[in-house]
Parts: structure tokens; sequence; C-alpha cells
């Protein structure tokens, strides 16, 4: 209930006029003043670190250290995108009082002062944890585990290690919203001087189910999420998408990079739920009008929450929760992947080649070879294609020379050496068993011909 209930919470806090986005993209030309620079996302004097969670979630802290949350902390001062940015800024150490430590790193109070500690942790989602980890750790006293918890005193230890600070998953709204406070950049001058990029393609069901996912408490497999939950994340992120794209565009000073991005995100946020409303009640999605927690044309009006109830509805074939059962496995994987994630097709084709459609390419090599060596040098190369319709001809041309140049390597400079006493691979390094480089590539010049099949 808390999740559908927040929806109409937050489009009456954001107001009419903020939800408006002809109001929004208008609004460029007379911004705010001067925004404030990024903050700390944790109170570094609250935070435990993720060793402390550690304790009891050894597994979910397992799959968080092979994370980009976690190797963040030691990759991201290596990046020269984050040099180049840090320049950029004036930054001269990325983990010392940057603007790459709100959202980057989880900082703690060390010896008085706030150090980085790790990446993005445990806390970063669920809360600054020196309030409630102990509660949220006490079965009820020595001897008593999570399963011989008396069940009043688990509801209790919940109750009460929520109001302490704690972020459980049930709160969806709460734990997305620390999603989208940092991939939404909340940092205009990080984007517009620092060249930072305006927000990540963050969608809340497909991250969130990816190497992040840890459903290991109450399922040893770290199954994914069910559908239901899954349809209610879709729509959770989505007004969330909006929210924080209009918040950037508020704080936003001048008519740049960052302001014109997060204007871009807020209108595509609405012309999904535009097209929920289209599918409900009919007619072209750009007939609705989103405002005042609402998406309505003339007499006919949906609040969120029924636009939330709508799109569960639609699921099915749109979303790729049902998809056909004579595709590829790795296509499945894919598609299941962004289930929730927007119109979803999979399909494979039925013909007689058992969904393989070859082409045929023949090619001529002229080469040199030294008698006395048997060195082999290629001179030139030509190619010919006979394929179906062309619909990109610059990446037919990519494919076909691509297969050209793996020809060239397995031709002049790779081949599989066998010890024959112990039966092991001899040539399994680049130097033993060199794939080509540019220089082993001849000039192509004009030496692709492309025929189309009629």
């Amino acid at each position: 209930m808390e999740n559908t209930a927040f929806l109409a919470r937050l489009y009456q806090a954001l107001g009419a006029t903020a939800l408006m986005l002809g109001f929004v993209l208008g609004a460029l030309s007379g911004l705010a003043p001067a925004a404030a620079e990024q903050e700390m996302h944790l109170d570094p004097a609250m935070v435990r670190g993720p060793d402390a969670c550690g304790e009891c979630h050894k597994s979910s802290v397992g799959i968080w250290k092979d994370t980009h949350h976690a190797t963040t902390f030691k990759s991201l001062p290596r990046s020269d995108k984050a040099k180049e940015i840090a320049k950029a800024m004036g930054i001269r150490r990325i983990k010392s009082e940057s603007d790459c430590l709100g959202c980057h790193f989880t900082s703690a109070a060390v010896d008085g002062d706030a150090k980085p500690i790790a990446g993005i942790t445990c806390e970063s989602c669920h809360g600054a944890g020196k309030n409630w980890m102990d509660v949220h750790s006490d079965f009820g006293g020595k001897g008593v585990t999570a399963d011989t918890e008396d069940p009043a005193h688990k509801v209790a230890r919940y109750e009460k290690s929520v109001a302490e600070g704690m972020i459980r998953p049930s709160r969806l709204y709460a734990v997305a919203q620390n999603c989208y406070t940092c991939h939404t950049v909340p940092n205009e001058k990080l984007v517009n001087v620092g060249g930072h990029p305006a927000g990540s393609k963050f969608e809340l069901v497909a991250w969130s189910h990816g190497e992040v996912r840890h459903n290991v408490w109450y399922s040893k497999e770290n199954n994914a999420s069910p559908l239901e939950r899954q349809r209610m994340m879709y729509i959770v992120g989505q007004a969330l998408d909006l929210e924080y794209a209009l918040r950037g565009v508020a704080k936003a000073t001048e008519k740049a990079k960052y302001a014109v991005a997060m204007a871009k995100r807020a209108k595509r946020a609405e012309k999904r739920l535009q097209e929920i409303a289209a599918d409900r009640f009919g007619g072209s999605a750009e007939s609705f009008q989103v405002a005042n927690g609402r998406v309505y044309r003339g007499g006919q009006s949906m609040t969120f929450a029924q636009a939330a109830e709508r799109a569960i509805e639609m699921g099915g074939v749109y979303d790729g929760s049902e998809l056909p059962e004579d595709i590829n496995e790795m296509t499945t994987r894919s598609a299941t992947g962004l289930q929730g994630s927007g119109l979803v097709v999979a399909i494979k084709d039925n013909y007689e080649t058992g969904g393989r459609n070859m082409s045929y390419v023949i090619g001529f090599a002229e080469v040199e070879v030294d008698v006395e060596t048997g060195a082999v040098r290629l001179v030139d190369y030509k190619a010919a294609a006979d394929v179906g319709t062309v619909l990109h001809p610059q990446n037919l041309v990519a494919q076909v020379h691509g297969g050209g140049v793996q020809g060239f390597g397995v031709a002049l400079g790779q081949k599989w050496v066998m010890d024959p006493q112990w039966g092991l691979h001899v040539a399994k390094r680049f130097y033993s068993n060199r794939p080509p480089s540019i220089l082993d590539v001849p000039h192509e010049g004009d030496g692709f011909l492309v025929s189309e099949s009629t």
C-alpha cells in the first residue's frame, strides 16, 4: 500500500505547475538561483561499513564484492574519464573533499575525519546503520536465531529498526529513491563544467535484477522478484525518474547541458504515463496531459495509482513477461532481464533454414611468399558479398571486412599447438597465437562489392 500511496503524496508535493512539462521546458529561460554543491549521501558519523553487514549477510556481501558498486572504490580514481572530469572541476584528489564522494563512495568517521572506506555499500541503499544495525541483528537473546525468533519479537524488531533509520526492501519507494538520487546526477556544475554524463540510463527493474541482485536471505538461489513486484518496481521507478528529472530542472541555474538533459528525461517519463492512459481510454498518447498527480484528457482521467494498476494489467507480451517458446535460450535470458523496462519484442523466424539465414561471400587474396623462409605477406584482399536487402551499407561492409580480418588471423598467425607428452595447449598466449593487427590488414580501398539478392 505504501508504494501506491506514495504516488499521490509525491505529486501533491511537487505541485501541478511543476508537473506541466510545457512549463518545465519553457522555464529553462528563467532558471533558479545558483544551486548548492552536492552533499554527502550519508552522514559519515552514522556509517558502520559493509563488514558489519557481512557478519550476518555473508552471501549478500560476497555478491556485492564482485559488482561495480564495490569495485568503483579502486577503479574510479584510476579511470581516465574520472581524471578528466576531476581536472575540469579543479579536483586534485578524487577521494578527498570532492564532488565524487557523495555518490561513488561510502564515507565513515575515521579518527574524527570523514574518509571513504568503500564504494557504494549496503548502507547506501538501506540507510546508515549506527542506530539500527544492532537492533536489526538481535533476534531475542543469546542462542536465538532468525529461524527460532518469536514472531512478536520479529515484528517489534522490524518496527524499531525502521524507526532508527533502516530502509527495508519492502519500503520500495525509499530504497529506490536512493538509486535515483545518484543515477540522475544531482550536480549541475559536474555536468556543465566537468563534462560528467547527465544521468545514466537507469531503469529500476533491469538494474536491480542485474549484477546487484542479492535475494539470498529468503531465496538461496538468488531468484528474481515475482512479476507483480517487478511491475510495481517499474511504475515506481518511472515516477521517481520523473520526480528527479523535475528536481534537476528546478535547481538548474542556466540553460545548458544539465538542464536540457533533465528536461528531456522528464519528458520521456511523462510520455510513458501518457501511453498507459491511451491504452486505457483509446486515442493518441499525445492527447493526454500529466498534472497534479493525474493523467487526463477532457472528462477522462486516471490517478497515478490507477496508472500503476493499468501497467500491471498490460504486462504480458508487452513487457517481456510472456515470451515465445521457440526463441533461443540466450534471447530468453536477455528478454527476461528487460522485463518491465518498456515494450519488449522477441521473435524468431520460422523459415526452413532453422532460424539461420546464411549469406554468401567470396574473397580474393594476393600474397607474397618468401621461397627461402616460407613467410607469407598479405598484399591485397578483395571480397564480394551476396546478401538480402541491405539496411545499413556501412555496417555490412564492416561485417565483411571483419570476417576477412578474422580469416587473415586464422591463416597467417593462429594455430593450436599441443604438447605431445602432456596434452596441454602450448600456443595459448597472444605472443604465440597472435591475432592480426592493423599492420597486417591491407588497405581496402574500394575492394568490397555488395550485391543485393532479388
